[in-house]
This record gives structure tokens, sequence and C-alpha cells, in this order.
């Protein structure tokens, strides 16, 4: 089984994470809950000026959306001028965390691409731009740090913990629509929590009843 310990870059929390979905004991939804807590942790680390900086960027989009029809002739260079000036200020001006700046910046960039190749798209700025952000978060800090290749000979049980992670992944993506209402309606990260409504569960052993092992996954 692998050992979370030899994956490279992972941070604490997100280790502890890895090492769950390694050993198994524990179903999915908990394991999803576990991830959202740890992600509104990195969410809160980052502090108030990336979501601010999203605030402002999702003004600039709705001007855009709602633009002249006529997009060709639109000069999409000055949005990298734009949100580079902005990001800037904000690393400045409010002593911005790097890192958080930087993947509301590839956030921003990302939904430029698509109002530019013409795709549509629904909902509010300010939600979605949260919504990518928290998810851009998510990605960068865990699962795109997790070895995407691995050698049977050592990890034999990597197709399964495979699986679990993209299960584990599917539950995530529904949760963080949620988190990103709530910081968008807020504006600030300030006290952001993930609470879970479900009851604190341990793990599963093998001294369980098998019978009642479905009712807790």
């Amino acid at each position: 089984m692998p050992d979370a310990d030899k994956v490279r870059n992972l941070s604490h929390r997100w280790s502890k994470m890895y090492k769950k979905i390694c050993e198994g004991h524990f179903n999915n939804a908990t394991l999803a809950e576990d991830a959202m807590r740890a992600l509104a942790k990195d969410v809160g680390d980052y502090r108030d000026p990336p979501i601010r900086l999203l605030k402002e960027a999702a003004i600039r989009l709705e001007g855009i959306r709602n633009g002249p029809l006529f997009r060709p002739v639109y000069n999409w260079s000055d949005e990298d001028n734009f949100i580079r000036k902005l990001a800037s200020s904000y690393i400045q001006n409010y002593r911005a965390n790097q890192r958080g700046i930087n993947l509301a910046i590839s956030v921003y960039k990302r939904l430029i691409s698509k109002l530019r190749n013409g795709e549509a798209i629904a909902g509010n700025f300010k939600e979605v731009l949260c919504r990518e952000y928290i998810r851009e978060i998510y990605d960068s800090n865990f699962t795109e740090r997790i070895p995407l290749v691995s050698n049977n000979d050592i990890d034999p049980d990597w197709n399964s913990i495979s699986q679990r992670l993209n299960e584990i992944n599917s539950l995530v993506d529904r949760k963080i629509g949620s988190l990103a209402s709530r910081i968008a309606q807020k504006g600030n990260v300030r006290r952001i929590r993930f609470n879970s409504r479900r009851l604190p569960q341990r793990p599963i052993t093998i001294e369980d009843d098998i019978s009642s092992i479905g009712n807790r996954i």
C-alpha cells in the first residue's frame, strides 16, 4: 500500500488525508467531508485578498459577457494587463498571499479564455469565480500532487486507491459549490468552516457486522 509520507510536496493536513484514503478504513462520504475541512483551512490560509480580487474580476467579466456581440474585435490582450496590474496592486497594498493570488489569476484567465472562444458561462460570475478558485486550491494542493502513475510492484493497491480518489473528488465537487456560495455572499473568508451535518463516524473494522456497514456508507 502506498505510504503517504512518500508523496512529495503534500502539506501535513493533506498527507493525513491521503493516508486515510490509503488505509481504506473510512467510507468515501466521511473522507470527502475531511477533504472539505482541509480545503476550508487552505482557503482561510490565503485570506481575503484573492476573494476581493475575484470580486473585481467578476465585474469585469460581467461587462464582457453583457457587452457588444462583435467579440472578434475585442482586444483580449487588455485582460492580461488588467489582471496583472490588479494582482500587483493587491500584493503591494494588502500584502496578499502570492500563491493565493496566482491561483485566482489562473481562474480568471481560464474564464477569459472560455469567453474568448464563445463558450457560454451561466450564473453569477462572483460565485463562478469563487467556485473555480476553491477547486483550483483543491487540485493544486492535493489532487495534482498525488502521483498519476504508480509502480504496481511497490503499490499493488493503486488501482483501488485511484478509484476511491475519483469517487471522493466527485463528492467534493458537489460540496465546493455550497462553500463558494457562502464565501461569495460574505465577500471574505473570515471564520469560514465546512460544517458537516453527519454524525461522527469511527473507522470500519473487522469486528463490524457486515450487514450494518451499508448504512454507514
